[in-house]
């Protein structure tokens, strides 16, 4: 058993047993105003695709999924899986990181919790596998970005529910083309 899973064990019994202590402890939830971010689409900026017959470049794609284990009223008890694949080229390197997730509230708390947990999983799989080399960048030409970063979700970045900025910068930094799809 890896030590993340022990830690989570730990954290989990943590938890449990302060539930069964203190019973729910409800709380005024803070709610932040979060700044209005839209820009007008400039249909000069779509460009054509163009049919290739071979890609030089690479792929890095990381998304996180739920599984609930055990599930009551005001707590729960997730596995959580984060899968990653590089691909370079024809080579392709893909595998999955697991971690147990408590968390204790009513429904709306857990979705939350779990949504932070979810993109805090994926910002650091994406850095590690960023800091680890997986893509180098391979420009034929100067001027083309041939490297990308697929996340699952809204490209947002600092803050509650959103990416780590040091995701951001990293790519930034190594020329890397992020690409994140929102599911609304």
């Amino acid at each position: 058993m890896n030590d993340n899973i022990k830690t989570d064990f730990a954290e989990m019994e943590k938890k449990l047993k302060f539930y069964i202590d203190k019973g729910r402890v409800t709380g005024a939830v803070e709610v932040k105003e979060e700044p209005v971010i839209s820009i007008k689409p400039d249909a000069s900026l779509i460009k054509p695709l163009k049919k290739v017959s071979g890609f030089l470049g690479g792929f890095v794609a990381v998304d996180c999924s739920t599984r609930t284990l055990k599930r009551a009223n005001n707590w729960g008890i997730y596995l959580m899986r984060a899968a990653y694949a590089s691909v370079k080229e024809r080579d392709v390197d893909w595998g999955y990181k697991e971690r147990i997730c408590t968390a204790v509230g009513d429904v709306h708390v857990r979705r939350s919790f779990l949504q932070d947990f979810r993109i805090e999983m994926e910002s650091q799989i994406a850095l590690n596998l960023l800091s680890d080399n997986a893509l180098k960048r391979c420009d034929v030409h100067e001027d083309v970005r041939r490297t990308y970063l697929l996340l699952d979700g809204g490209g947002y970045f600092g803050g509650e529910r959103k990416f780590r900025v040091s995701l951001y910068e990293k790519c930034e930094k190594d020329g890397i083309n992020l690409l994140a799809i929102s599911k609304n």
